[in-house]
């Protein structure tokens, strides 16, 4: 008989556990998701993924200003030691010649030379670190690219290879793709009742991500959501979370001035500065105008 194999839960990582304490102080309202990427997060780390795949394909759902791409980039600053990343806006390649920028132009097509492949081996390897040995690629608005741009990626997640114009490929084993999107919002805020962070409505977050992969699943092919190891759905931010945010950013601009004056905020200051940048539509985004 074989001898009998037991999977208990690993205890994360010192690395692990730094980077999870720094997403909770800096990604303010989403605990949630950031356990579900810090759990996703460890077992790329413990070797356990397919070496044929990217280590991990994550979709963010959720409305603007949640901190989706926030979250990203805090993520890669806590992994890495500083914001070291890969970032690519779907908004860019809406159409299929502008989507040629991500392989380049084969030989003999006008251009070839000039055109550097946006996607090379040399460019993953520069994003990553000693500390942290794996690239982070951030695809903003990822429904806003064309079709063509989803069937790069999806023979990106199927095999973790992709050709270039010039016949070299690119190797996507040691890659983490998150990519982001609005889809759902829509259907978010009527579940909510309507609007963002202090609308009186809430929902579950269960409800929430319902709602959100419903709308999703209804825009990419079967084919290409089947290769998203993870949809991570973000909720509404609520008062006490942009009251959260709105402190932060009060400490980061006393810092920029380096010792030259002090804040102090009464919490009717704070309050009259929530109303004043709370936007239901853009989320959190206009606090830091405010």
């Amino acid at each position: 008989m074989p001898k009998e194999v037991r999977l208990t839960p690993d205890t994360p990582s010192h690395e692990t556990q730094q980077a999870l304490s720094f997403l909770r102080r800096n990604v303010i309202g989403q605990n949630v998701a950031i356990q579900e990427i810090s759990d996703l997060i460890s077992i790329a780390q413990a070797g356990l993924t397919d070496p044929n795949k990217p280590a991990g394909v994550f979709l963010l759902l959720g409305p603007t200003g949640t901190g989706k791409t926030h979250m990203v980039e805090r993520l890669s600053e806590a992994l890495h030691g500083s914001p070291i990343l890969l970032k690519l806006n779907g908004g860019e390649f809406t159409a299929e010649h502008e989507v040629a920028r991500l392989v380049g132009a084969p030989p003999g097509y006008l251009g070839h030379r000039e055109t550097v492949p946006l996607l090379t081996q040399k460019k993953l390897n520069d994003k990553k670190t000693d500390r942290f040995p794996y690239t982070i690629i951030l695809i903003d608005e990822i429904e806003k690219a064309a079709s063509y741009f989803h069937k790069i990626l999806l023979n990106i997640f199927d095999r973790a290879r992709l050709s270039l114009g010039d016949g070299t490929e690119v190797n996507f084993s040691r890659c983490l793709f998150f990519m982001t999107s609005n889809l759902g919002a829509k259907e978010l805020n009527r579940l909510r009742g309507g609007g963002i962070g202090m609308a009186p409505g809430t929902i579950s977050t269960s409800a929430a991500h319902a709602g959100a992969l419903s709308t999703t699943k209804k825009h990419f092919s079967p084919e290409f959501f089947n290769r998203i190891d993870k949809t991570i759905t973000f909720t509404h931010l609520e008062r006490k979370d942009l009251l959260t945010i709105l402190s932060l950013e009060l400490n980061k601009l006393e810092l920029r001035g380096n010792g030259r004056f002090q804040l102090v905020a009464t919490p009717q200051v704070l309050e009259w500065l929530v109303d004043k940048g709370y936007d239901p539509e853009y989320g959190a985004r206009h606090l830091r105008r405010a």
